[in-house]
């Protein structure tokens, strides 16, 4: 089963030249790894600059979210043809922070995994319990599983939450092996202030392919580090 490592950069780095030297500078470090998917999700606006410094790499450009809708009047939104375009082939979609901060719900999440899947992209379904999962995958095709993947990401652990520290990887791997009964053959991912020193536990008794990693991948010597640990343990 493939191992695959998704950057969040989240609302950074600060600038177009700042954003194209960090993927350039993980670039660098990555490449010569082989045996797993490593996929950078920038802010929008850097996304072509990013694509741009990715070219003639195996990395791989992904989007934080996307609209349902694929064209129309609704200013502020990004459609999925959009985001293919521009030469994406993951979106990450249902993040807590999303969920907490602009009042995503789960049929929001629903609705733009059902595109997501339609357009030929690869939905990245973050959820921090089973049962946001079922809402999330209500109508889609089991036979579509496959081609999802669901970070168990509790909201108290990923790396900008005050206090914020990794969850136990058994309690992952409980957390895991109940989605697992809801949404396999999805590759289950984790999320959660993750890192080079952390990486090896859970993937050894977390029951996870890989991470969804949000500050660590702004440093790219500890994040390059991060995604050997997903090749050798």
């Amino acid at each position: 089963m493939e191992r695959l490592i998704i950057a969040n950069w989240k609302m950074n780095p600060k600038n177009l030249k700042a954003a194209f030297v960090l993927a350039g500078s993980v670039k660098r470090y990555l490449k010569d790894v082989r045996g797993v998917r490593v996929v950078i999700c920038p802010p929008f606006p850097y996304l072509a600059v990013v694509a741009r410094q990715l070219k003639h790499s195996s990395l791989e450009l992904g989007a934080q979210d996307a609209s349902w809708e694929p064209s129309g009047p609704h200013t502020g939104q990004i459609s999925l043809p959009m985001l293919k375009a521009l030469g994406c082939g993951f979106v990450i979609l249902g993040h807590s922070e999303l969920r907490a901060q602009s009042g995503e719900t789960d049929a929001m999440v629903n609705r733009k995994v059902h595109a997501t899947l339609k357009a030929g992209l690869v939905p990245i379904v973050c959820v921090e319990n089973a049962v946001q999962l079922i809402k999330d995958l209500r109508g889609v095709p089991r036979s579509s599983y496959a081609k999802i993947r669901v970070v168990y990401e509790p909201s108290w652990a990923i790396s900008t939450a005050k206090g914020a520290k990794p969850a136990d990887p058994k309690e992952v791997r409980r957390m895991v092996q109940k989605l697992d009964t809801i949404a396999s053959p999805a590759v289950f991912l984790y999320g959660g202030s993750v890192s080079s020193k952390n990486a090896g536990a859970f993937l050894k008794k977390g029951m996870v392919q890989g991470f969804l990693v949000g500050q660590a991948s702004l440093r790219p010597r500890e994040f390059a580090n991060l995604v050997k640990k997903a090749i050798f343990g």
